[in-house]
């Protein structure tokens, strides 16, 4: 069917048991995927034996020990068995409609597919009886809140489809829009899938960043912009959307105006000099505005 990979942090306090639910629901798709399970953190380890998933622990890093992209989807491709593979953040519940939506394009040789998550606050493990995915639907329609635009957390795309990509730090912003950018770049679908999948963020506390030097969290934040540049797009820019009855092109106002608001992106050049100019501005004289966020 397809591999699906993503990088959990520690498995300690909440953000421990919110993970242990997302890779529940990862090993409980049907059809069954290939899941792979990357990093070293602390019970990572023991998390994927209890779940017969497969455990890849050693990812390339910067210097301050974040998890490279680049290598990250660099190993999901040599190790993945299926063709079409999937990025998740650990957090990520994930259900049977994802399966389904990714059958219905996984003719198209070339393809990007991804959609807004549900923010919904988890505060106990899941117990995955016979009742859990139900149970969980009415608690989303109930309490969830659907996430912005520009909040990327799964993504699907064929094998080889995007090449070398740049050494962008995971979670640290941008990252994911510009792999929206460069799919479309390549000429493929960018294919919104909300209205086909429910994707379940839970929400927890960001002090993996809070409690880490803000100076150093910050040049990483700056680093993955400088790389991005404007080079960024979000579900809005979406070619393609996915309802629960078909495949049709994007062609709403909303969507044209901004296919044309953002068509200088895809022309303008991406020389060493225009990077400094433009890390120059998002530090100075844009700082002078607005502090700019942690994810």
């Amino acid at each position: 069917m397809f591999t699906l990979f993503g990088i959990p942090k520690p498995f300690e306090g909440h953000i421990g048991m919110i993970q242990r639910n997302a890779l529940g629901s990862w090993a409980r798709l049907q059809p069954a995927c290939d899941v792979l399970v990357f990093g070293d953190e602390a019970g990572t380890a023991d998390a994927v034996r209890e779940l017969s998933l497969q455990h890849l622990p050693a990812v390339a890093r910067n210097e301050r020990g974040t998890p490279l992209m680049s290598d990250l989807f660099a190993q999901a491709e040599r190790h993945g068995r299926h063709r079409i593979l999937v990025y998740a953040n650990a957090d990520m519940v994930l259900l049977d409609d994802l399966v389904r939506a990714i059958e219905r394009v996984q003719h198209l040789r070339r393809f990007l597919l991804c959609g807004r998550r549900w923010n919904l606050r988890v505060d106990a493990p899941f117990a995955f009886d016979a009742e859990w995915v139900p149970r969980l639907r009415a608690t989303v329609a109930r309490e969830g809140r659907i996430a912005i635009p520009g909040a990327i957390d799964y993504l699907a795309f064929p094998r080889g489809m995007f090449g070398p990509l740049p050494p962008f730090a995971i979670g640290r912003v941008e990252w994911d829009q510009w792999l929206l950018y460069r799919a479309r770049a390549l000429g493929a679908p960018l294919i919104d899938a909300t209205a086909s999948v429910l994707a379940v963020h839970q929400a927890h506390h960001y002090n993996h960043l809070t409690s880490a030097p803000r100076a150093a969290v910050q040049r990483e934040v700056d680093r993955n912009r400088e790389l991005a540049l404007f080079h960024r797009l979000d579900l809005r820019d979406a070619t393609h959307l996915l309802t629960p009855t078909r495949l049709r092109r994007a062609l709403d106002l909303i969507h044209l105006r901004r296919r044309l608001f953002n068509l200088p992106k895809f022309y303008l050049p991406t020389s060493p000099a225009l990077r400094t100019l433009y890390g120059f501005w998002r530090r100075r004289i844009r700082g002078l505005y607005a502090t700019p966020g942690l994810r």
